[in-house]
């Protein structure tokens, strides 16, 4: 690199055509206005270009200075952009996480998760609420929760959205059959409406629901005891390997979301936590 072609002298000239003002650059890098002079004197002579016209109380750009000027804006911009990215990798991610799920995404998901979070950023803490959907959005609505973790439904509409995962639900019964009729947790759910639909197309009559137990971790218990067979999604039935897909119906796919107020921006902490739940 020829002499006085250095990033120094390229700051001074680029902070002095940025605010007009040979003080202000001098200023910004805590020296003397005369030491940004001799830095952008030194920058022409190795450029071998006037940059600026050098006139008593004039400070103008030469056509050649434009040009330099602009490749110092893309530069400075890159290198801030790197340090920043470091400043952040660098940083120790602590703070509170407000999370609200259901009870099955508590006990299947996340408890692994939460073990994890404290091996990999042990100066985050986790605050944890179980609740049922309906509460869930009506929290992150009122601001008393940061961030829900569900399977995605119409109550998630008019939020941000994470995918965190996809999976299927199915039929599950200890020995594959579907029997006299199914167990759900809600008749009146949507993915339990989309199995009656097509177990009416499958098998050209209604499904007979047998009782509603309003809790999958219920429902995958009653089918790893032969009760009979229920309908579950892969994430709480692939817990129990005793428990086998009635083949007679395709799968339901479904999404498990992160899902938070419009408006709103996700910590580093609960955004770590997020790709750990992806990663799992």
């Amino acid at each position: 690199m020829q002499p006085g072609l250095n990033l120094n002298n390229l700051k001074y000239f680029y902070d002095a055509v940025e605010s007009q003002s040979i003080s202000e650059a001098a200023r910004k890098n805590f020296i003397t206005q005369s030491a940004v002079s001799q830095g952008i004197l030194k920058l022409e002579k190795a450029l071998k270009l006037n940059l600026i016209t050098h006139h008593r109380n004039l400070f103008k750009l030469t056509a050649e200075g434009e040009i330099i000027f602009h490749h110092a804006q893309r530069l400075f911009g890159t290198l801030n952009a790197m340090l920043q990215l470091a400043q952040e990798r660098s940083e120790t991610i602590s703070g509170q996480i407000n999370i609200t799920c259901t009870q099955s995404i508590a006990m299947n998901l996340l408890s692994e998760i939460l073990q994890q979070m404290q091996t990999h950023y042990p100066k985050v803490s986790v605050n944890l609420k179980i609740s049922k959907m309906d509460q869930i959005s009506l929290m992150l609505k009122k601001g008393k929760m940061d961030i829900g973790i569900v399977v995605e439904s119409d109550a998630c509409e008019g939020f941000q959205k994470i995918e965190i995962r996809k999976g299927n639900f199915h039929l599950y019964s200890k020995n594959g059959a579907i029997g006299q009729g199914v167990y759900v947790d809600h008749s009146n759910g949507l993915f339990v409406l989309r199995l009656m639909q097509l177990f009416r197309r499958r098998f050209k009559k209604e499904m007979k629901i047998l009782q509603e137990l309003d809790s999958w971790q219920v429902l995958a218990r009653c089918a790893s005891q032969g009760i009979g067979c229920c309908f579950l999604p892969d994430f709480v039935a692939g817990h129990d390997p005793s428990l086998k897909i009635c083949e007679n119906l395709e799968p339901i796919p479904y999404r498990i979301i992160g899902f938070y107020p419009q408006g709103t921006s996700l910590t580093r902490a609960a955004k770590a936590l997020i790709e750990l739940l992806q990663k799992s």
